[in-house]
Protein backbone atom coordinates (compact mmCIF):
# COMPACT_ATOMS: atom_id res chain seq x y z
CA UNK A 1 0.00 0.00 0.00
CA UNK A 2 2.69 2.22 1.01
CA UNK A 3 4.65 1.72 -2.53
CA UNK A 4 1.45 2.01 -4.40
CA UNK A 5 1.13 5.70 -2.34
CA UNK A 6 4.55 6.60 -3.35
CA UNK A 7 3.74 5.85 -7.18
CA UNK A 8 0.82 7.61 -7.16
CA UNK A 9 2.48 10.80 -5.40
CA UNK A 10 5.73 10.38 -8.11
CA UNK A 11 2.89 9.88 -10.90
CA UNK A 12 0.82 13.09 -9.59
CA UNK A 13 4.32 15.80 -9.61
CA UNK A 14 5.25 13.98 -12.82
CA UNK A 15 1.92 15.67 -14.22
CA UNK A 16 2.90 18.63 -12.92
CA UNK A 17 6.13 18.85 -13.95
CA UNK A 18 4.73 18.81 -17.49
CA UNK A 19 2.29 21.80 -17.24
CA UNK A 20 4.44 24.14 -18.62
CA UNK A 21 1.09 26.79 -18.98
CA UNK A 22 -1.82 27.45 -16.58
CA UNK A 23 -3.73 30.21 -17.97
CA UNK A 24 -2.95 33.52 -20.58
CA UNK A 25 -3.62 36.69 -20.08
CA UNK A 26 -3.83 39.84 -22.70
CA UNK A 27 -2.71 43.37 -21.48
CA UNK A 28 -5.43 45.78 -21.36
CA UNK A 29 -3.72 47.31 -24.80
CA UNK A 30 -3.87 44.09 -26.38
CA UNK A 31 -0.02 44.22 -27.44
CA UNK A 32 1.28 41.49 -25.13
CA UNK A 33 0.03 38.41 -23.84
CA UNK A 34 1.22 36.81 -20.03
CA UNK A 35 1.63 33.35 -19.72
CA UNK A 36 1.55 31.97 -16.33
CA UNK A 37 3.97 29.28 -15.71
CA UNK A 38 5.03 26.82 -12.66
CA UNK A 39 8.01 29.56 -12.88
CA UNK A 40 5.37 32.80 -12.69
CA UNK A 41 5.34 34.38 -15.71
CA UNK A 42 6.75 35.33 -18.86
CA UNK A 43 5.35 37.28 -21.97
CA UNK A 44 4.70 35.26 -25.13
CA UNK A 45 6.98 36.21 -27.55
CA UNK A 46 5.38 38.44 -31.37
CA UNK A 47 5.91 37.55 -34.47
CA UNK A 48 7.92 39.99 -36.98
CA UNK A 49 5.33 43.08 -37.65
CA UNK A 50 2.02 41.57 -35.34
CA UNK A 51 0.49 44.14 -33.36
CA UNK A 52 -2.05 42.71 -30.80
CA UNK A 53 -3.20 39.55 -29.42
CA UNK A 54 -6.37 37.85 -29.06
CA UNK A 55 -8.40 35.03 -28.51
CA UNK A 56 -5.62 32.96 -25.93
CA UNK A 57 -6.43 29.44 -24.72
CA UNK A 58 -4.43 26.86 -22.92
CA UNK A 59 -4.54 22.95 -23.19
CA UNK A 60 -6.08 21.26 -20.07
CA UNK A 61 -2.61 19.68 -19.67
CA UNK A 62 -0.87 22.66 -19.65
CA UNK A 63 1.22 21.52 -22.03
CA UNK A 64 0.55 24.20 -24.87
CA UNK A 65 -0.91 28.04 -25.12
CA UNK A 66 -2.06 29.37 -28.10
CA UNK A 67 -3.83 32.85 -29.40
CA UNK A 68 -4.47 34.63 -32.09
CA UNK A 69 -1.57 37.16 -33.52
CA UNK A 70 -2.96 39.79 -35.00
CA UNK A 71 -1.73 42.43 -37.58
CA UNK A 72 -2.54 46.11 -39.56
CA UNK A 73 -4.31 45.73 -42.41
CA UNK A 74 -4.07 48.36 -45.34
CA UNK A 75 -8.12 48.02 -45.69
CA UNK A 76 -9.25 48.86 -42.16
CA UNK A 77 -8.53 51.03 -38.89
CA UNK A 78 -7.91 48.03 -37.26
CA UNK A 79 -5.55 44.98 -36.76
CA UNK A 80 -6.90 41.60 -37.64
CA UNK A 81 -6.29 37.72 -36.89
CA UNK A 82 -4.58 36.20 -39.29
CA UNK A 83 -2.39 33.83 -37.56
CA UNK A 84 -2.82 31.11 -35.11
CA UNK A 85 0.00 30.44 -32.93
CA UNK A 86 0.72 27.54 -30.62
CA UNK A 87 3.62 27.13 -28.17
CA UNK A 88 4.59 24.40 -26.74
CA UNK A 89 7.38 22.37 -24.68
CA UNK A 90 10.62 24.30 -24.94
CA UNK A 91 8.90 27.65 -26.07
CA UNK A 92 8.64 26.15 -30.00
CA UNK A 93 6.24 27.79 -32.22
CA UNK A 94 3.81 26.40 -34.48
CA UNK A 95 1.86 28.82 -36.82
CA UNK A 96 -1.29 28.03 -38.84
CA UNK A 97 -1.66 30.54 -41.24
CA UNK A 98 -4.23 31.08 -44.53
CA UNK A 99 -4.87 33.57 -47.16
CA UNK A 100 -8.30 34.51 -44.65
CA UNK A 101 -8.86 35.72 -41.19
CA UNK A 102 -8.62 33.56 -38.69
CA UNK A 103 -11.69 34.52 -36.27
CA UNK A 104 -12.14 31.59 -33.78
CA UNK A 105 -10.46 28.40 -32.93
CA UNK A 106 -10.07 26.21 -29.65
CA UNK A 107 -7.62 22.82 -28.85
CA UNK A 108 -8.83 19.85 -29.53
CA UNK A 109 -8.18 15.90 -29.69
CA UNK A 110 -7.18 16.26 -25.64
CA UNK A 111 -4.91 19.13 -26.52
CA UNK A 112 -2.89 17.47 -29.42
CA UNK A 113 -4.87 19.54 -32.03
CA UNK A 114 -6.67 23.47 -33.14
CA UNK A 115 -9.78 23.41 -34.82
CA UNK A 116 -10.10 27.38 -36.41
CA UNK A 117 -12.37 28.77 -38.24
CA UNK A 118 -11.43 31.06 -41.23
CA UNK A 119 -13.77 33.48 -43.43
CA UNK A 120 -13.28 36.96 -44.95
CA UNK A 121 -12.79 40.29 -43.38
CA UNK A 122 -16.52 41.53 -43.94
CA UNK A 123 -19.85 40.48 -46.02
CA UNK A 124 -21.30 37.14 -46.56
CA UNK A 125 -18.19 34.42 -47.86
CA UNK A 126 -17.60 30.56 -47.17
CA UNK A 127 -16.28 30.10 -44.10
CA UNK A 128 -13.21 27.45 -43.97
CA UNK A 129 -12.72 24.90 -41.04
CA UNK A 130 -9.55 23.01 -40.60
CA UNK A 131 -8.34 20.53 -37.69
CA UNK A 132 -4.56 19.77 -37.43
CA UNK A 133 -2.09 18.06 -35.79
CA UNK A 134 -0.02 20.56 -33.13
CA UNK A 135 2.98 18.61 -33.40
CA UNK A 136 3.36 18.75 -37.26
CA UNK A 137 0.74 20.87 -38.69
CA UNK A 138 -0.60 18.10 -40.77
CA UNK A 139 -4.42 18.75 -41.83
CA UNK A 140 -6.91 16.16 -39.94
CA UNK A 141 -10.20 17.60 -41.02
CA UNK A 142 -11.29 20.02 -43.18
Amino acid sequence: MQRTLVLLAFASGAAVAQSLYFGAEIAPDARSLVLRTPAGTEVAPTLPEQVAFSAPGVTSDGRYAGWLALFPSCCTSYPIPLTLVVMGPNRSLRRFEGSQATFAWCFAASGKAVVYRRSALHGPGPEHFEMRRIEDGSLLNS
